[in-house]
């Protein structure tokens, strides 16, 4: 995932095209597409899309809002700082992101399976909230 700049792998993803598609993968497309459309004004609403576009059938609208919440947070919480999502991901507040197992200390697999067609808030702990830009 990390042999692309940003710039071409956005590009790629925008093609529908990801070198890959893992969790990783869907973590850097977030962080790029939030960097680029910003979370208000219907920001987080294109980010969301983008995402449901790329996942088509496999797309699970709780699990993306939470992983989108999540990388703004880790973004906030570092400044915002980061230049590249290399940069980003390796910060102290950011590394707990690369596990995909961090939802399940907010949702129950109930929960989750609850979520996949529409919003589910988190039945275990609430997410960490940050007021966006």
């Amino acid at each position: 995932v990390h042999e692309l700049c940003d710039e071409e792998f956005l590009e790629l993803f925008s093609q529908r095209k990801p070198p890959s598609w893992g969790h990783e993968t869907k973590l850097r497309a977030i962080w790029l597409l939030l960097r680029l459309e910003g979370r208000r004004q219907g920001g987080t609403s294109r980010v969301f899309k983008k995402l449901q576009q790329a996942e088509a059938g496999m797309h699970h609208i709780t699990e993306s809002y939470f992983w989108i919440q999540m990388v703004s947070y880790g973004g906030a919480s570092m400044g915002d700082t980061a230049e590249c999502f290399a940069e980003f991901i390796r910060h102290d507040s950011c590394k707990q992101l690369l596990d995909p197992g961090l939802i399940l200390k907010h949702y129950s697999d109930g929960g989750l399976a609850e979520g996949v067609a529409e919003f589910r808030l988190p039945d275990i702990k609430p997410m960490p909230n940050v007021v966006a830009k």
